[in-house]
């Protein structure tokens, strides 16, 4: 609701975890943003992300993974 209310415009879909997004099915060429925690390189968190974005990617979609700069 915060990313609403903050003048962002488009569809805000929130996901119970990040391994819910391979069961998304964006339109091609649709934009999704990732927004992520700051986890380690090697976490498996950070892992989850970039092959949920990868395979969003595969079904047609522009992805972009945003962290906040401070670790954790």
């Amino acid at each position: 609701m915060s990313l609403q209310q903050s003048g962002i415009k488009g569809n805000i879909i929130a996901s119970a975890g990040i391994s819910n997004l391979k069961n998304y099915s964006p339109f091609p060429g649709e934009k999704i943003i990732i927004a992520a925690d700051n986890d380690s390189k090697n976490s498996i968190t950070n892992n989850t992300v970039i092959k949920a974005a990868k395979m969003l990617e595969m079904k047609g979609a522009i992805t972009c993974i945003v962290k906040p700069p401070e670790n954790g």
